[in-house]
């Protein structure tokens, strides 16, 4: 199952060193976008349209895998 996820670098619930491994438990179909200066909650307190658009164009790119 393809995977998308947005990390905000400032995220003090789920700190960086957490991502250690991540491609090793979730396989080779996650693409991880970081955002700096970004805390929780990324997709609200970051770059809103950025993280639209960014949504938008992994969606597509699912779509066209089909």
């Amino acid at each position: 199952m393809p995977v998308l996820e947005f990390h905000g670098l400032e995220d003090r619930a789920y700190v960086n060193e957490s991502l250690n491994g991540t491609w090793d438990l979730m396989g080779q179909d996650l693409t991880l976008v970081t955002l700096p200066g970004v805390g929780h909650n990324s997709q609200n307190t970051g770059d809103v349209a950025f993280v639209t658009q960014m949504l938008r164009s992994w969606l597509e790119l699912q779509r066209a895998r089909r």
